[in-house]
């Protein structure tokens, strides 16, 4: 009976070694894999690889930081040199943009003008379809258009395009296709 008492501590102690060497074991193939996403080297000299960014953006689509309602007010046009002979005295742009590829509608665009001369708003209302998404700038094309408010005289024509780019956390109009006195920059809402 006293060789059965002494090995069980025996068995004890050489189970106790084993789990600590797998224990041991496994630490040292942590730290040797790299895996700290800092960017430092394991113990293997190679470099650790980063931490994954998430999906890349889609080269066709509107890029998700462009969603949202943005807005800009321009001057108008008091002295009457717009296309149409409009008075105006404020013009404000609503662009309301959410996620959609190539080819889809992504939004509107929805312009309040004063009119001076019978207080009346000529603004236009278009549904925006995404045609081409460049390096920081996209293009868009009015699908369809109709007056903002049904009393205002002016006829709103279709087929307009308008190239938007992201500058400094506001987007700008290349061109102003909105006529004389509009904005040209928008702001987050």
């Amino acid at each position: 009976m006293a060789g059965t008492e002494r090995r069980i501590p025996l068995v004890a102690v050489a189970g106790t070694l084993a789990v600590l060497a797998l224990a041991g074991l496994l630490v040292r193939a942590v730290l040797d894999s790299g895996s700290d996403h800092t960017g430092s080297t394991g113990g293997n000299g190679v470099p650790a690889t980063p931490p994954a960014s998430g999906p890349s953006p889609d080269p066709n689509a509107l890029p998700a930081s462009w969603a949202g309602t943005w807005v800009g007010t321009g001057p108008g046009n008091p002295n009457g040199n717009y296309s149409f002979g409009l008075h105006t005295d404020s013009y404000k742009v609503t662009l309301t943009l959410h996620a959609g590829r190539l080819g889809q509608l992504v939004g509107q665009q929805v312009s309040d003008i004063h009119d001076q001369d019978d207080g009346k708003n000529d603004g236009c209302t278009e549904s925006l379809e995404l045609k081409a998404v460049n390096a920081g700038s996209v293009d868009l094309a009015a699908k369809s258009t109709h007056t903002t408010d049904s009393a205002g005289t002016v006829v709103c024509s279709s087929g307009n395009s308008y190239e938007i780019s992201m500058i400094d956390g506001t987007l700008r109009l290349a061109l102003n296709a909105l006529g004389l006195g509009a904005p040209t920059t928008f702001t987050r809402q």
